[in-house]
């Protein structure tokens, strides 16, 4: 079996692994929130793999306990695993191990191949209109929701959700058609951009006396997300270890 990544070489290591029991700590605080948190923004759990470099999915993705190795089957047409929670409720204490040696040299939180749980609060409408009584609906709902995911005394210290994100697979490198619905007619909006994210300012909208945002796709999903400057710090806390 290859030997896990270490901390003094900061690299991935043919077999990368950490453990899962946050995991069922964080699915259960977000259960028990109140339903008024979720009538305009909800999760979708769906744990999936997803390739960011071009790359392929893992060798194999399995759970470790003891000395016991529990398969996880990667759809290769999705990247989805479908038994993963099931087999994390059998076994809580074990932790999750993703065989990659074609990503071995690179740094340990390399994002190329990204495994997603589906935790991050969307906007259950997407319609393509968003007044902007549901946006800081969803704004204030989104700060509660990411408190839930942060299991330390720190989570008092969470930064407003007062950015919005915009994700459609055929706009990766070009900004979504974004507009702001006004007293004086129809704005275009440009988003700002950081990290593969297209974003766009509660402030801004306001400033502009916005009745609602426009997005201008036929399928597409929005969610509450932290500005530019705490996007920027979280990175850097998680690339130390610290998060």
């Amino acid at each position: 079996m290859p030997s896990l990544s270490s901390a003094e070489d900061n690299k991935r290591g043919e077999l990368f692994c950490y453990p899962i029991k946050k995991i069922h700590k964080i699915l259960n605080n977000i259960e028990a929130l109140d339903a008024k948190y979720k009538n305009v923004i909800d999760i979708n759990v769906n744990p999936k793999f997803i390739i960011k470099d071009g790359g392929s999915f893992p060798e194999q993705f399995f759970l470790r306990f003891d000395n016991k190795i529990i398969d996880v089957p990667v759809d290769k047409t999705n990247g989805t695993t479908p038994t993963f929670l099931t087999e994390t409720y059998k076994y809580p204490k074990s932790e999750a191990c993703i065989l990659d040696p074609l990503r071995s040299k690179r740094p340990k939180y390399d994002e190329g191949l990204y495994f997603e749980m589906g935790l991050s609060p969307f906007f259950i409408n997407n319609s393509g209109y968003h007044d902007i009584a549901e946006l800081e609906k969803g704004a204030r709902d989104g700060k509660r929701f990411y408190r839930e995911m942060i299991l330390s005394p720190f989570k008092v210290f969470m930064p407003n959700t007062d950015h919005f994100a915009i994700h459609h697979k055929n706009f990766q490198d070009e900004g979504p058609p974004l507009f702001a619905k006004t007293s004086d007619g129809i704005s275009e909006i440009k988003p700002l951009f950081y990290d593969g994210l297209f974003l766009v300012s509660l402030r801004e909208l306001r400033n502009i006396k916005a009745k609602g945002l426009i997005v201008n796709l036929d399928s597409y999903d929005i969610k509450p997300i932290v500005s530019i400057k705490y996007l920027k710090r979280f990175n850097t806390l998680r690339k130390a270890g610290k998060i």
